[in-house]
Parts: structure tokens; sequence; C-alpha cells
């Protein structure tokens, strides 16, 4: 078993009718081929998932996409959402850096890339912004570069992800590449990962 983009373990089921944004629809980057590997709807929830073209999910080097929509026990803001994934994935992984809602002091060193929080408005709605680094996950042979977008209705999220990602380091933070053409490749891919979540999202809304 893979482990799918962190979000999916905070879902909980409660019927939830959604009164103005319907779905969100996130533009693939277009430098890429892209295969759906997962695209599951149930109750007007649904949960989307993406990867280039000629990879598995099994890869331990790979770029995922995600588009989700669930309903919550409970209401909760996109920022507290935020704040529910930067807990969760601090145990999850076995070091991380993390920016987002209430960046604490250990974490000032992020790259500018990662100098959230950030509130984004679309349209009408606001939205948080969050990204975190994980030098390896808990039994993957992997860490990752994540980034995040949450939309919040009462108990309706929606989030966007967008994953790289890359060999095990022992910090977070540490790139896990031998040359410097390596690096600069993987910095233009994690600028084309942190579009997805700033940019290339469209609000699909009831008439």
């Amino acid at each position: 078993m893979y482990k799918q983009a962190f979000v999916a373990f905070l879902i909980g089921c409660a019927p939830f009718v959604m009164a103005d944004i319907v779905e969100l629809v996130v533009e693939l980057p277009a430098e890429v081929e892209w295969t759906m590997v997962i695209d599951e709807a149930t109750d007007g929830t649904y949960h989307r998932e993406w990867i280039p073209a000629g990879t598995t999910v099994e890869d331990t080097e790979l770029w995922l996409i995600v588009s989700q929509k669930f309903d919550l026990e409970k209401r909760r803001s996109a920022r507290r959402f935020l704040i529910d994934l930067r807990n969760r994935a601090r145990t999850a992984c076995t070091d991380l850096l993390y920016s987002g809602p209430k960046k604490s002091v250990t974490e000032r060193h992020m790259p500018p890339l990662y100098s959230g929080p950030k509130k984004i408005v679309l349209e009408k709605f606001v939205s948080y912004w969050g990204g975190f680094f994980c030098a390896r996950w808990h039994g993957e042979v992997y860490g990752t570069v994540t980034e995040q977008r949450v939309f919040a209705d009462g108990k309706t999220i929606f989030v966007v992800t967008s994953e790289l990602r890359i060999a095990p380091t022992s910090a977070a933070g540490m790139l896990p590449f031998d040359t410097e053409d390596s690096v600069v490749a993987f910095l233009k891919r994690m600028e084309a990962s942190s579009r997805v979540v700033h940019g290339a999202i469209q609000i699909v809304t009831t008439p």
C-alpha cells in the first residue's frame, strides 16, 4: 500500500450541503503529461489524483497532485485545518519543516518559497496555503515537499495538494541531489508544484 498525499486521514463522514462551492477545478501543468489514478465520488464528495504518465504510485520519486472535497464531523476553518495537518505531519515524519499558520521560531530558516502563512482570496472565497518538507515518512522510503491549499465552508473542506516525493534525508529541508544540475532541475519542479496550489485553481459554484 502506498501513502497517499498527506490529507486523507483527516476525513470524517457527516452529511452537509455546500451552498456555494461545488468543486475546485485544478489546471494541471502543461509541461507534463498526466494520468488520473484515482477518481472517486460519493454523496457529493470526491477524491481525484494525478501522477505523470509513465510513473506509478509506488515510485519513490514522484509528483502527485490531489484534489479532494469531503465533510467533517465538526465545523473547522481552512486555517484551523492547516494547523491540524501540521500537527499530524509532525508525528508522521522523522523530521519536518513547515510554514503556515503559527510558524514557530525554529522554522524561520525556511526557503522563501515557503514563507507562509498565506491567505489567498479567490473571487469571494477565502483560502489558506501551507507547505512543508518531510525528511522521511515513517514506514516509507521517501520524504516529500508538500504544498496545500484549503477552502472551507462549515463542515465541508476542499483541499488541493501538490506533493513531490524525494529520497529520504537526515533532516527536513535538505535536498538529496549530488549535482548542481539536479538541484536546479528540482527547484524548477518545486516552483511548478507551487504554482498548482497558488494559481491553477478555478472555483465552480452553484447557479
